[in-house]
């Protein structure tokens, strides 16, 4: 601090107080995203002579040249996280961002034209119902690994989630945060003013929101019937109110299902049966495709999805058999469709 300065001093504990309150309005995940673009950018500074004192505050000619030199060598997405997490390391220090945001958006436009094939993952194949239905075939009813797994595929299926919403990532990261998972009094079996069955799901943390969201399905008269999964699961497993939802007993005891073991279960099954190449996003993309033929409204399927922004509209423009009705000379499908899609007109 400068002599005589008014500013009232801060101590190291005040500090790191601070960094934390700030540090805590991002994810874990997020955190690790940001941290690796920092690593990468602090690793180019060092090969390229740019000494420590001209890393923070950032000029906009170095974030030039750095996501120019890192330009064909990654993602598109991926430079766009390391500048968000840039962004981010400043904002966390108190330091001045002087990046003008045009020239930002262009070199990052210009980077996603640039990047190698190998950094695009193939996109995903929606999983229709008649894959959940081959997928029934390779589980047990009374195996208690069985039973648990294809009851979250087919919850993740119907309530239009992300798979990782109903998971742990790992054993170790739920032993050492358990409550920011998923319970069993998380879950409850509700009706409407109707009486119509509701099952309801509360979400404790996502990637939009720390303080959770819910999300819903009803019953079905169905093979794929999530209400029927979930019962047989909590009936031969039987997980305690606190234990994760999807946990299932083992000889030492019942621990929470991973991703892992899901997505390798999945991949397992679709190489026996030579089914399409589904993967753990495939769920959320085909109960969105799922519901839309049914008619079910646009703007009711982005509300199960929880959708914020417009990235739901990718799922209208990819799939031609939701715009079918618009590519042929049938007036009363188009009408039909117009009416479900648009919102009344107040």
């Amino acid at each position: 601090m400068k002599p005589g300065s008014s500013t009232t001093p801060i101590s190291e504990d005040q500090l790191d107080h601070i960094l934390n309150i700030i540090g805590a309005s991002w994810t874990n995940k997020t955190k690790e995203t940001y941290g690796a673009g920092l690593l990468v950018y602090h690793v180019y500074c060092d090969l390229n002579g740019i000494s420590k004192q001209q890393w923070a505050p950032l000029l906009q000619p170095t974030l030039a040249a750095f996501l120019a030199g890192c330009a064909g060598s990654y993602s598109g997405l991926a430079l766009h996280n390391y500048a968000v997490g840039l962004h981010a390391w400043h904002i966390l220090h108190g330091l001045p961002w002087n990046v003008n945001n045009d020239e930002l958006h262009s070199l990052l436009e210009g980077a996603s034209w640039l990047a190698p094939p190998s950094s695009k993952k193939p996109k995903c194949i929606p999983c229709k119902r008649d894959t959940l239905l081959w997928l029934l075939t390779y589980f047990s009813l009374d195996n208690l690994c069985d039973t648990v797994i294809y009851a979250c595929i087919v919850t993740t299926f119907y309530t239009v989630s992300q798979l990782g919403e109903f998971m742990v990532p790992s054993l170790n990261k739920y032993t050492a945060s358990p409550n920011i998972f998923i319970q069993c009094l998380d879950f409850s079996m509700r009706q409407d003013t109707e009486g119509l069955p509701i099952l309801t799901f509360h979400i404790p943390t996502t990637k939009c929101t720390r303080q959770g969201e819910d999300t819903h399905c009803a019953p079905l008269s169905h093979l794929t019937d999530p209400a029927t999964w979930l019962d047989n699961h909590l009936s031969l497993n039987h997980p305690e109110l606190t234990d994760h939802l999807f946990a299932w007993r083992r000889p030492k005891g019942i621990r929470p299902l991973t991703k892992t073991e899901v997505t390798k279960c999945m991949q397992e099954i679709v190489t026996q049966y030579d089914l399409p190449n589904v993967k753990g996003h495939s769920l959320c993309i085909g109960g969105t495709l799922h519901y839309l033929l049914l008619g079910t409204p646009f703007k009711v399927v982005k509300m199960m999805g929880r959708w914020l922004g417009e990235s739901f509209m990718h799922y209208l423009q990819k799939h031609a058999v939701i715009l079918a009705p618009y590519l042929h000379n049938r007036p009363d499908l188009i009408d039909k469709l117009t009416h479900l899609a648009l919102p009344p007109v107040c």
